[in-house]
């Protein structure tokens, strides 16, 4: 032992000799990005990862000239990094941690993923036999990717313009009829379903119309997905919906979208042009007592209410803030008038990650909340097969038995049955408000509105 104590050991960072990966990317799906939104990318492939010793200089001992010391470490690779099914239209932010840059101060260059595509030419001249094309998947490269004084890849964000960017509410989100097609139909990764068993007139239509898209215009609903984990089509396309208050029917041989929406509704495009949306309520068939069948000791239509005690009126959404790096916000909506009354009662909260304006998550909270507060009845009654026209959400209304609207209202479902008379028929389930219809847009604000009254039930013939 030294006179004067041990020296203390000095801290020694190894060197690396190869790139450090934590995860097997191979097992990890292409992603799709719709619209703008926060995406990680996944390493695909890397190659010539090189050390670079920091030195500094120092002067000499008696008059000596300087000396250099090495004082640390420094790492790069050659790399590329998926960001999702192709073609997309640019990267804009690249978070690296906390810290955010724009993406031209990471020196990547952008593959944009058509099909067909070149191989990245850098890597063709360096590495031929790994140059692969990637047709169809966009991913970012770099010959000389700083790792700092790490060897591996550091947690990084882009903020991605992927697919069918621009709607007419919104430059960055996408048309959501527009995704739901794409979704479904495309031949890269779609979902295999036929573009002729779609609707084109429910789905995609044109300002002054109900269909789906003009609806959702109309209304500003804009979203910007990102599906980067394995889940099932099915509840992809029911988030959808769900968020943009619209429901899928299978009829004719054709999937059609039909908005809950029963009142025409005007908004504003992003270009200052307006759009309407005008709901499809013209009667199919005007239905009385004699159109219905039952049995003598059955009641021709059955009532079931819900108990306004245990309806949420409030309703929250988990979106993400694009003006806050794509953070995680709660956005609620809520119905004074029913707290005061029944106390308050919250909903289960939604994640809608895919919407990234609050504006839009306000909007879409409440007609979750109007659609949960004023949808309360549901009618069940049998009718005969020779009123097959009658729809999922497109159903006609009674004259006598139930006072209604002679126009078409939001049905639950539509079930066969031949369990009382030999001839075939069918089971229609409706819908309706409590004390009134739920309007097509919510007020602003995202306050509730007490919808107009329509369509009151009398008991009787």
């Amino acid at each position: 032992m030294s006179l004067f104590g041990a020296k203390k050991k000095r801290a020694v960072t190894p060197d690396y000799t190869g790139l450090q990966t934590q995860t097997a990317s191979s097992a990890l799906p292409v992603a799709i990005v719709y619209g703008t939104n926060r995406a990680a990318p996944n390493l695909i492939w890397h190659d010539g990862f090189q050390t670079h010793a920091q030195r500094s200089k120092a002067a000499g001992g008696k008059g000596g000239g300087q000396k250099a010391t090495v004082t640390g470490t420094t790492y790069s690779t050659w790399l590329m990094l998926g960001v999702g099914e192709g073609p997309i239209q640019g990267i804009g932010t690249i978070w690296n941690g906390q810290a955010s840059a724009a993406y031209p101060a990471y020196g990547l260059s952008l593959i944009p993923g058509t099909t067909p595509q070149d191989p990245w030419a850098p890597a063709a001249v360096r590495y031929p036999d790994a140059a692969l094309a990637y047709p169809g998947t966009a991913y970012a490269a770099s010959p000389a990717f700083d790792l700092g004084s790490s060897a591996g890849i550091p947690q990084l964000a882009f903020e991605v313009r992927g697919r069918l960017v621009g709607s007419p509410s919104s430059a960055d989100d996408a048309d959501p009829a527009a995704m739901l097609v794409d979704f479904l139909t495309n031949a890269q990764y779609g979902t295999g379903f036929p573009a002729a068993s779609l609707d084109a007139r429910t789905i995609l239509g044109s300002p002054g119309d109900g269909s789906y898209q003009t609806y959702c215009a109309a209304l500003g609903l804009s979203l910007s997905p990102v599906l980067a984990d394995q889940e099932t089509a099915s509840s992809i396309l029911t988030r959808w919906l769900l968020l943009t208050n619209a429901a899928p029917v299978w009829s004719g041989g054709l999937l059609k979208i039909v908005p809950y929406g029963d009142l025409p509704v005007t908004g504003t495009t992003l270009a200052g042009g307006t759009v309407t949306f005008q709901p499809n309520v013209a009667p199919v068939y005007d239905l009385t007592d004699d159109d219905v069948l039952h049995a003598e000791d059955e009641d021709p239509v059955r009532l079931t209410r819900s108990d306004p005690h245990g309806i949420p009126n409030l309703q929250r959404i988990e979106c993400s803030d694009r003006g806050h790096a794509y953070a995680a916000t709660t956005v609620e909506a809520h119905d004074q008038a029913a707290i005061e009354r029944f106390g308050l009662k919250a909903g289960a909260s939604v994640t809608a990650r895919e919407i990234c304006a609050l504006p839009v998550a306000g909007l879409v909270a409440q007609l979750l909340l109007q659609r949960a507060l004023y949808i309360r009845n549901t009618y069940t009654f049998r009718l005969s097969w020779e009123y097959c026209l009658l729809e999922l959400n497109r159903s006609g209304f009674f004259g006598g038995l139930l006072a209604w609207v002679r126009r078409p209202r939001p049905g639950r479902r539509r079930e066969h049955s031949s369990a009382l008379r030999p001839r075939r028929e069918g089971r229609c389930r409706l819908a309706r408000g409590g004390d009134g219809g739920c309007t097509s847009r919510p007020t602003p604000g995202w306050r509730t509105r007490r919808p107009r009254r329509s369509a009151r039930v009398r008991v009787g013939g």
